[in-house]
């Protein structure tokens, strides 16, 4: 649909900032001056859908001398037309070579979590959900240490579930988690798979990462399939329970 006439004028003030050149996005961030942003926005922080957003203008911002480049777009969808801005570090002076940090306002997706798992580990959900909120925000050390303390709520919370004394319950909160982990995941394969979500949780953690190739992705596929297991078990334990032999 055509846009209303004052919009209109809007765009046509500042289009002549914007042009595209070699595949990348090239934004005037100040006089004479330009910015080449290695990518757009590939969603709306507003309204979550993919778009291709329309480049407002940019300018350079932070206390450092072109340390980052601040963006305005805005979403195309008629239902939403939200102005957001990207944040964008400066990587280069010479080159001007912008990297997409995140894009503000942010409203934060749903995390889904099984009702089993809520139950068993309340914490879990509230940890895992305030990571997720942390790493949408592009605050990546954080979320991986909120992953790495989510995890072991999980398999903790997990383990006392599965022993049956007091005694044996403050044993597994005592514990290092992969101890817990070798000790009370009875199944071979989801022993692996919550070893190395371990693994790759202390990386997050610690001052020397040893899984160079692995980062917080992998730690959160690892993360799921430990849930998935978790809930297969609690499944399967309530028919057995229901369906005695």
């Amino acid at each position: 649909p055509p846009r209303p006439a004052a919009e209109a004028r809007f765009v046509r003030q500042l289009s002549y900032e914007v042009y595209v050149a070699d595949a990348q996005e090239r934004v005037a961030l100040g006089p004479s001056e330009f910015g080449r942003l290695d990518r757009l926005p590939s969603e709306c922080p507003v309204c979550l859908q993919a778009i291709k957003p329309i480049t407002l203008l940019g300018r350079f911002a932070g206390k450092a001398e072109r340390e980052r480049a601040d963006v305005a777009f805005v979403c195309p969808r008629p239902e939403c037309r939200s102005i957001f801005v990207g944040y964008y570090k400066v990587q280069d002076y010479f080159s001007r070579q912008c990297t997409l940090l995140v894009a503000f306002p942010h409203r934060h997706r749903e995390v889904p979590i099984g009702d089993q798992i809520r139950k068993l580990s309340p914490e879990f959900a509230n940890i895992y959900i305030e990571s997720t909120a942390a790493e949408s925000l592009g605050l990546l050390a954080i979320a991986g240490v909120g992953f790495r303390k989510a995890l072991e709520f999980l398999v903790k919370d997990f383990a006392c579930h599965v022993v049956s004394t007091d005694d044996e319950k403050k044993a597994v909160r005592e514990a290092g988690l992969a101890k817990v982990i070798a000790t009370h995941i009875a199944d071979p394969h989801a022993r692996a798979v919550a070893s190395r979500a371990a693994w790759l949780g202390n990386d997050e953690t610690h001052y020397v990462r040893i899984w160079q190739d692995k980062g917080i992705s992998d730690l959160k596929e690892l993360l799921r399939l430990t849930v998935v297991w978790i809930e297969s078990y609690l499944a399967g334990e309530r028919y057995l329970s229901d369906m005695p032999g």
